[in-house]
């Protein structure tokens, strides 16, 4: 009976090249929009459990937003939303 050998990956063809600064600079850009609708998208749940009068379930909704994309432009709105809670 013969054993298969086993070959591991070379190292050296599995480097990824360094990214340009401009390259870093699109991804962080991506990303950070990526962040903004995501935290949009959490708003504007917590703005329909609102209407719906499911206010605890807003204000718990509008908290984790705050709490997980703090510098987004909807977590200031969220603390409003809070502040008149």
């Amino acid at each position: 009976m013969r054993m298969s050998s086993v070959s591991l990956p070379d190292p050296e063809l599995s480097v990824k090249p360094a990214l340009s600064d401009e390259q870093k600079q699109a991804r962080l850009a991506t990303e950070i929009e990526k962040s903004e609708k995501l935290a949009a998208s959490q708003l504007q749940m917590a703005e329909w459990f609102l209407s719906q009068g499911k206010n605890d379930i807003a204000k718990r909704r509008l908290q984790l937003l705050m709490e997980t994309l703090p510098q987004s432009e909807a977590s200031q709105q969220a603390r409003k939303l809070l502040q008149g809670l």
